[in-house]
């Protein structure tokens, strides 16, 4: 019996698809049957999960409005990250200051309008936005 292809454990195996579901549906698509421990599926789900939700990909998704799966969570990956990583970063600059400001697309249009943010000016009179992500939820998590 042959075990999982990478790890080369074989119990627990898994039916894995060998391309993300995020990238759309594929046409007679054969999924791996077998040839994943759950262990090693469960692992590739995370990195597949940060490529969708949080990489160029979901900003080019967000871009022409493709949606996710019904039983996922919909979140702005803007404000929060997926799979430990870290939100899309999009910056512009601010129309009346000197300084850059964080922004999102609107799904399925070009239009960017800003996030929520803090700008900050230091001592020396420069601006600096700070993202408001979902995380946040103490006045420490702002100082940080």
């Amino acid at each position: 019996m042959a075990g999982c292809i990478y790890c080369g454990n074989q119990i627990s195996m898994s039916s894995e698809h060998y391309l993300p579901v995020c990238l759309g549906r594929f046409r007679n698509l054969d999924p791996l049957r077998g040839k994943l421990c759950s262990e090693c599926n469960s692992k590739i789900g995370l990195l597949e999960e940060q490529f969708c939700r949080c990489g160029p990909e979901a900003f080019f998704r967000i871009l022409v409005g493709i949606k996710g799966r019904k039983h996922h969570g919909k979140h702005s990956p803007f404000y929060r990250g997926s799979a430990g990583g870290r939100p899309i970063v999009t910056r512009t600059k601010h129309p009346n200051r000197d300084c850059d400001i964080y922004c999102e697309i609107e799904e399925g249009s070009e239009k960017a309008f800003p996030v929520r943010q803090v700008i900050f000016e230091d001592q020396e009179g420069t601006l600096h936005p700070v993202l408001i992500t979902d995380s946040m939820t103490r006045r420490e998590d702002l100082e940080k």
